[in-house]
């Protein structure tokens, strides 16, 4: 599997880092391993990417064997004003070429708004997705120690998902009922 995930090159420069993954791995269920692979086999939502109206970041690796670059570009065109990006790895960009990864979703969720802006689009959409009275009871328990935290996800996870309807239902679909 390394083989697949990782180009060559990273695998020879990169021993500590893949020692790490493979200890995850081996201690992933092969059970839960295989059923994932077989949802995301199974899973064909070319039809839904269609309809998503709203911006869209896709990322590919140019050696990547599982989810190919030609892949990534298909997604791509399938959503109307989706910013298609190659990166030069195979598939776990992310871990292969983290700092472009990362100055890529950085850049990407960077737009034009303010951190008070941004802030209030989180804020806004948790309440939609939470109910007031989760979010109230949620800022009256901060810490010292999450208050950063609650800061981060309202401007970064809720208010990039307020524009993705399939974000909104399926973080409502695992809250329990209010």
């Amino acid at each position: 599997m390394i083989a697949r995930w990782f180009t060559a090159p990273f695998i020879e420069r990169e021993p500590l880092a893949l020692a790490g993954i493979r200890d995850v791995f081996r201690h992933t269920s092969g059970e839960g391993y295989a059923s994932n692979w077989e949802a995301i086999r199974d899973a064909d939502l070319r039809g839904e990417a269609k309809t998503i109206g709203l911006p869209v970041l896709v990322i590919a690796g140019t050696h990547d064997l599982s989810t190919t670059a030609q892949q990534g570009r298909e997604l791509a065109g399938y959503i109307e004003g989706a910013r298609y990006v190659e990166l030069d790895a195979a598939h776990l960009s992310n871990i292969e070429k983290r700092d472009d990864y990362t100055r890529v979703v950085l850049d990407f969720l960077g737009e034009k708004m303010t951190d008070d802006e941004r802030y209030e689009a989180g804020m806004k959409v948790r309440r939609a997705v939470l109910s007031n009275a989760h979010v109230d009871r949620s800022l009256a328990n901060r810490t010292d120690l999450t208050t950063d935290f609650q800061n981060f996800i309202t401007c970064y996870a809720w208010a990039r998902s307020g524009r993705a309807t399939a974000c909104r239902v399926t973080r409502a679909v695992s809250l329990p009922s209010r």
